[in-house]
């Protein structure tokens, strides 16, 4: 009779096959890419900051994230490469599991020697200011759930395909799908929206007798203009917009964002919900002698991050519960026969 299977045999099985592929020098060279990717990044988004007046303060945090997941999404669909005798050597004997979750937890850790590798120059844009605890908290932690996603859809596709070649290629065709055609398909299968824009101006004038530029009143102008939107369900699925809209929250005095988080998580609630549009247009300035209409803070919505994730969790959880029940009945029909 065969003893249950135990968490230390477990593990044992998830710590022997990390082991075996930290041998490989080519892991090492991918996370050295990744660092050296991440300070020449960094230092280009610096400098573009420096640019922006500080007004971008954030970008570089959010580059450097955007360029992990980017890594994650090149690198991860490789490990479809499955043979059968690493998964049996993943296998827990007397366990009755197939070796698929152990797989995948080993191929999860790899992953996250990405985000690892990156973390240096992330804690150095944060702490330099412009970034938040709440969203360095969040935006690593929503990658992280991504990759944990991303590996689970490779590694049950490449189970189910039961082929070196189709299992990397299926992976790619995944990925694909995730991080292009959503960002593809969402525009041209968008909707066209009322958006309400409300333009206050403050116009001026030259004084020819005392010489100096008057300022006259204010001049508001609303216009409601059909504007064609992309199609948030197909746009929440992409896994940048998931990060972007879940990390969204540091923005200005005025409500404009301060990284590419804020931007993209805009553009997903405006599709969803078009917020009324106020902007400020003055050209009197300096010139003012009296008290000037307050500038306008943007709004940026209610966010939608949570119903990608979702899917991605549902889906990434269903391919991995399927390749774990495909494996078990290939391994009871190698038994019987």
């Amino acid at each position: 009779m065969s003893r249950p299977a135990t968490v230390e045999t477990e593990a044992g099985g998830v710590s022997g096959g990390l082991s075996r592929a930290l041998r490989r020098p080519a892991w090492y060279v991918v996370y050295g890419v990744v660092l050296a990717a991440s300070l020449v990044t960094a230092v280009v988004l610096w400098m573009f900051e420096g640019l922006s007046s500080g007004h971008m303060a954030g970008l570089v945090f959010s580059g450097v994230v955007y360029l992990v997941l980017g890594a994650a999404f090149v690198v991860v669909p490789l490990l479809g490469r499955v043979r059968g005798a690493e998964l049996a050597g993943l296998t827990v004997p007397g366990g009755g599991s197939t070796g698929v979750l152990a797989l995948w937890m080993v191929r999860f850790v790899l992953t996250l020697g990405l985000v690892a590798a990156a973390f240096p120059v992330l804690a150095i844009a944060a702490l330099a200011g412009g970034v938040s605890i709440g969203t360095f908290v969040v935006a690593l932690g929503v990658v992280v759930l991504e990759l944990a996603v991303l590996t689970a859809l490779v590694v049950g596709l490449a189970v189910l395909a039961a082929r070196t070649a189709l299992g990397v290629l299926l992976g790619y065709a995944a990925v694909a799908v995730l991080a292009v055609v959503t960002l593809v398909a969402a525009p041209l299968v968008g909707t066209v929206k009322d958006v309400t824009e409300t333009v206050t101006t403050i116009p001026s004038e030259y004084d020819e007798e005392s010489e100096t530029v008057v300022c006259l009143d204010p001049v508001v102008t609303t216009e409601v203009t059909a504007t064609a939107l992309p199609n948030w369900v197909v746009l929440v699925l992409n896994p940048f917009v998931v990060v972007g809209d879940a990390a969204a929250g540091d923005v200005d005095e005025y409500g404009q964002p301060r990284d590419w988080f804020g931007t993209v998580a805009t553009d997903l609630r405006q599709a969803h919900t078009p917020v009324p549009i106020e902007r400020l247009d003055d050209e009197c300035g300096e010139n003012a002698t009296g008290p000037l209409p307050e500038h306008p803070v943007a709004q940026l919505g209610a966010p939608l991050w949570y119903v990608g994730l979702a899917v991605h969790v549902v889906l990434g959880a269903g391919v991995l519960a399927a390749a774990v029940l495909v494996q078990r009945r290939r391994a009871g029909a190698t038994r019987s026969a």
